[in-house]
């Protein structure tokens, strides 16, 4: 009856876990068991015991706290590199920066030098050019002046006469000094 009175009050006042329901019932068998034996096994309804609602399952598990943080193990690492007198990862480390920018320099080098010589090319092409287009130049003067010296006067009207036997003179000194 004492069993059935406290279900019919925890179910009404407010809903709980089958796991702490079992446990209340166990502590209520126990105090039962203690004050008359034989009521007892009368009243006690049969629980079976079931593995899922073990109260290990339920326990609250702590996790374990982790080992030292990586501050102590640097600490103690500097010490002892400090004792031994060597740091080698960080020599590693710079050797390996010095060597790096060793090879970015002549790199450098090497691409300026590259680039210099690219410019001189350039220069003697730019040179080349020009000295073509003057002998060009010179050679289309040299025709036209052999063409004004080749033609017949006789054949043009009388004021294009006098400016043909001008520039004809003009070509005569020109070639003569």
């Amino acid at each position: 009856m004492i069993m059935e009175e406290d279900e019919e009050t925890e179910t009404s006042s407010q809903p709980q876990t089958r796991a702490a329901a079992l446990n209340r019932d166990r502590e209520v068998m126990s105090s039962n068991t203690t004050t008359s034996p034989t009521a007892s096994t009368a009243t006690q309804p049969q629980l079976k015991h079931e593995p899922e609602f073990d109260e290990e399952e339920y326990e609250v598990r702590e996790e374990a706290r982790p080992r030292a943080g990586t501050k102590p193990k640097r600490r103690r690492l500097q010490k002892k590199q400090a004792a031994t007198g060597s740091g080698s990862k960080m020599d590693e480390f710079m050797a390996q920066i010095k060597t790096y920018t060793e090879v970015i320099a002549q790199m450098a080098k090497a691409k300026e030098r590259e680039v210099e010589e690219r410019v001189i090319a350039q220069r003697a092409k730019a040179k080349e050019r020009e000295a073509k287009a003057k002998e060009r130049e010179v050679e289309k003067n040299v025709y036209k002046d052999w063409k004004i010296m080749t033609t017949d006067i006789n054949s043009y009207p009388e004021e294009d006469r006098a400016i043909l036997r001008e520039m004809q003179e003009k070509i005569m000194k020109k070639w003569s000094s």
